[in-house]
């Protein structure tokens, strides 16, 4: 997320809060419309750029567990509770089964928006 919203980030050259150009787009054609051209443009960019999208999804699917937080003991700190978060999860799934697996499915599925689209330690607030 910081890198995307530094000065000739990917924010400033296509988000329409950051960019006239975009901004003008989207009040031309209105917001449906323009965010479905922006999806069909993003698929195909990922149909024609399978692997730099699967690189991508990976980096941010570290970055949301593992956020490159400064200072680094911030970051240090986090890796920290992620490992004591997984290994206590597991814990609970052998001694209170179906409150773990409510546990893991929370971890799984909330943050799969995030490993397509954009990470941040902070979206994980409501899961620590």
């Amino acid at each position: 997320m910081n890198e995307n919203l530094a000065p000739g980030g990917v924010m400033a050259a296509s988000h329409p809060y950051l960019n006239c150009t975009e901004a003008a787009q989207l009040k031309s054609v209105g917001e449906r419309e323009y965010n479905i051209e922006k999806m069909r443009s993003a698929l195909i960019w990922i149909r024609s750029h399978p692997g730099n999208f699967l690189k991508l999804s990976a980096m941010r699917f570290v970055y949301f567990w593992f956020t490159p937080y400064t200072p680094r003991t911030k970051a240090i700190g986090l890796g920290i509770m992620t490992i004591l978060s997984i290994v206590g999860g597991a814990l609970l799934l052998q001694r209170e089964r179906p409150v773990g697996i409510l546990f893991f499915t929370i971890w799984i599925v909330y943050p799969l928006t995030f490993y397509f689209i954009q990470a941040d330690g902070r979206y994980r607030y409501p899961i620590d």
